[in-house]
């Protein structure tokens, strides 16, 4: 599909095509803040791509950049944030839209474990597996956010911190924290929809980012089936800091020179 707006990336009247990418992950109301912000920083990244903005190293952070002194010349370009010269990054944006399901709703209905909401199953079903087979890429994390809820259940690895809950008279309720750890392990709902919208990404042979949680990197790196993605990353931060979707955005869709 053509971008209706004719006028981004400088293409001399010849539009570029929209890359669609897939958000797959775990929808569930018990993490739902967790579900909803890695969603939120990789759309928030590639929101302004119609603009090319002026913006310093102090007020960028990083991501998505190229020196626009290595590109421009040593011109002077002036920080459209904190209006200071020197030296300037350009963001370089691509025209990529991104294929959400929260974008229905689940995210307000969406029960504890994520099981039913306000939409019935089988459209659930029928909406994520039409949206994996429009997208050009696909996009999955995979996190599970198990510790979500019993952080405060966890001793933490400071020797000191061990040795102050288990003294007399005891500050960490070992009774309660089991059980909650306990209920937690044997109620735990796995990623059964992340897990079949990769299944049916590799089946139609789409091209599969993964990002999973570092501790887990090397059974993802290993896995027969899991290490078919294109890519694997441990963070959202990885993700846009080496460029993937930039990258399969000019492979696959277009690019200007």
């Amino acid at each position: 599909m053509l971008n209706p707006d004719i006028k981004i990336a400088k293409s001399k009247g010849i539009d570029l095509p929209i890359m669609y990418v897939y958000l797959a992950g775990r929808i569930a109301g018990n993490c739902m803040d967790k579900c909803t912000e890695w969603r939120k920083q990789i759309r928030s990244h590639y929101e302004n791509y119609k603009t090319e903005k002026n913006i310093c190293n102090i007020c960028l952070g990083f991501g998505g950049t190229e020196s626009i002194n290595s590109v421009l010349g040593n011109q002077n370009y002036k920080c459209i944030h904190c209006n200071e010269t020197g030296f300037i990054e350009r963001i370089v944006s691509y025209p990529i839209s991104f294929i959400d399901p929260l974008n229905s709703g689940e995210s307000k209905t969406a029960d504890a474990l994520g099981l039913k909401s306000h939409l019935s199953s089988n459209l659930i079903y029928d909406k994520d597996l039409f949206s994996v087979r429009r997208a050009d890429v696909i996009v999955a994390n995979v996190e599970d956010y198990f510790e979500e809820g019993i952080e405060k259940y966890l001793i933490p690895n400071d020797p000191r911190a061990f040795d102050e809950a288990i003294s007399e008279p005891p500050n960490f309720d070992y009774i309660k924290a089991y059980n909650i750890l306990k209920e937690k392990i044997l109620n735990h709902r796995e990623n059964f929809g992340t897990i079949c919208e990769i299944a049916w990404a590799l089946y139609l042979q789409k091209p599969l980012i993964l990002i999973v949680p570092i501790d887990r990197k090397y059974i993802y790196e290993n896995h027969p089936f899991a290490k078919r993605a294109s890519v694997i990353v441990t963070s959202v931060d990885q993700l846009l800091k080496e460029k993937w979707l930039n990258t399969l955005y000019k492979a696959i869709s277009g690019a200007t020179y």
